[in-house]
C-alpha cells in the first residue's frame, strides 16, 4: 500500500516529495506539468517507513495526468495539496471530486501560507475541508502536522492494511538508451501495466520511474531513466529542465 500526493500542476506537489522522503527525488520547476510519471519514494514516520508517491498534475489536459485504475486499490491515503495563496480554481474541486468517489482517506494541504496573499485566501481552503493543515513545503513550517495526522489516519482500528514501503530488491536494473527509443514502453511491458507515460514525442520521461516486480523468486527493481543525449545538445536546449 502506498500514501500518494494529488493535485494540480505547480501547487507544490514534487517539493513536499522531495521534503517528505528528505531528497531531490522529483524534478522542481516554476512550469507546469514538470511530473509526468508516478515517482516513488520512502518517507519515515516515526517507526513507520512508507511508500509515498507523486503523481502528475491533476487536469492537466495530458495523457500523463491520469490515474490508472488498477493504482487505486494500491493507494492507503491521499495527500491532497492546493495553492493556499490563490483562490480555488475548478481543477481543485475536480479532484476533490475524484477523491470522494474513490472512497479513501485524504488529507487537504494548503500550500504556500507563508506569502503575504494568503490571509486574504485562506477561508477559500475550508470549501474543501473543515480541518486543513497549512503548511510551507519551502520553510518546513506544517510539515510534522502532515507527518502527525498522517500517522493518526493509519493507525485507526478500521485501517486494516498499512502503508507499507517496497521491500529491499535482490536486484536494480537501469533501462537506459537514446530518447524515444522505447525505454518506457519497455517497463510498462515487463511490468504488464502502465507505469511509465510513453509518447512519440522524445524527452517524455524527465524522472527515474522505479517499478518493483518478483521474478524467479527474488525482487528486481526495474528504472526508467530519461533519454541520453550529447551535452552539447542540452545546454543548446532553451528548456532549463532537459538541463536538469
Amino acid at each position: 500500500m502506498a500514501i500518494a500526493i494529488i493535485g494540480r500542476s505547480n501547487v507544490g506537489k514534487s517539493s513536499l516529495f522531495n521534503r517528505l522522503v528528505g531528497a531531490r527525488r522529483s524534478l522542481v520547476w516554476d512550469e507546469l506539468n514538470v511530473t509526468r510519471d508516478r515517482i516513488i519514494g520512502s518517507w519515515k514516520l516515526n517507526e513507520k517507513e512508507v511508500e509515498l508517491w507523486d503523481l502528475a498534475g491533476w487536469g492537466s489536459g495530458e495523457a500523463f495526468s491520469e490515474i490508472p485504475k488498477e493504482w487505486i486499490p494500491q493507494i492507503e491515503l491521499f495527500l491532497f495539496i492546493v495553492d493556499g495563496s490563490s483562490p480555488l480554481t475548478s481543477i481543485d474541486f475536480e479532484c476533490l471530486k475524484q477523491l470522494r468517489r474513490w472512497a479513501k482517506p485524504f488529507l487537504v494541504i494548503a500550500n504556500k501560507s507563508d506569502k503575504r496573499s494568503f490571509e486574504s485566501q485562506s477561508s477559500e481552503v475550508f470549501k474543501l475541508s473543515q480541518t486543513p493543515i497549512f503548511v510551507s513545503v519551502e520553510t518546513k513550517r506544517g510539515i510534522q502536522d502532515i507527518s502527525e495526522a498522517t500517522l493518526e489516519i493509519l493507525d485507526k482500528p478500521e485501517v486494516t492494511a498499512k502503508a507499507a514501503v517496497k521491500q529491499k530488491s535482490d536486484f536494480r536494473i537501469l533501462i537506459l538508451g537514446r530518447p524515444n527509443s522505447g525505454k518506457s514502453s519497455l517497463l510498462n511491458r515487463i511490468m504488464g501495466t502502465k507505469i511509465s507515460y510513453v509518447s512519440d514525442v522524445a524527452g517524455t520521461t524527465r524522472d527515474l520511474v522505479e517499478a518493483q516486480k518478483t521474478l524467479f523468486n527474488k525482487k528486481w527493481t526495474f528504472i526508467d531513466s530519461a533519454g541520453v543525449r550529447k551535452k552539447s545538445k542540452i545546454y543548446k536546449d532553451e528548456n532549463p529542465i532537459e538541463i536538469f
